[in-house]
């Protein structure tokens, strides 16, 4: 009798010990729609199936094309708004062309103009209502920032800064 109550009893003990304590290491993986930070590493977020872009760069200094920012490659889109951050604009007045292009050095469908004096700093915010034709940019086609000069030919461009932009994709 002592023996079958040692076997019931030691059964019991396995039993307890073995609901008590997790067999190896359990991984739960749960997937989350949250962001873990500040900083978000893709150029676009889809909210509802609409799309936002962003791009922007620093300029680039020698060049009469200082800022050329594409646009989605994928879809047609509309320009929202763009930000031309001129630090200091350059050592000369310029005439600065806002423009949408094929190519990230043209300026071939003119937005706007805006005139800059010589060593001074500048921000050109540019907004859109999206409901012109040159609000709309065909997949792939470039935002340009131009500069021209009085005429001299010893004009010389060293704008510091940088440009933004922001377009809306509706798939």
């Amino acid at each position: 009798m002592n023996k079958k109550i040692l076997i019931v009893l030691g059964v019991l003990v396995v039993l307890i010990l073995g609901v008590t304590f997790p067999r190896g290491n359990s991984v739960i993986q749960q997937v989350v729609g949250a962001v873990s930070g500040p900083d978000i590493s893709s150029p676009y977020i889809s909210v509802n199936g609409v799309e936002t872009w962003y791009a922007t760069q620093r300029m680039t200094k020698s060049t009469t094309t200082p800022c050329a920012l594409r646009s989605p490659i994928d879809a047609t889109s509309t320009l929202l708004h763009a930000i031309v951050d001129f630090r200091t604009s350059s050592t000369t007045a310029m005439t600065v062309t806002l423009a949408r292009a094929t190519t990230a050095f043209g300026t071939t469908t003119l937005l706007n103009t805006f005139t800059s004096t010589a060593n001074m700093g500048d921000t050109i915010v540019a907004s859109t209502t999206g409901t012109e034709s040159e609000d709309q940019f065909p997949p792939g086609t470039y935002f340009t920032v131009g500069l021209a000069g009085n005429g001299s030919p010893t004009n010389t461009f060293t704008p510091v800064g940088s440009c933004s932009a922001e377009w809306r994709v509706a798939k």
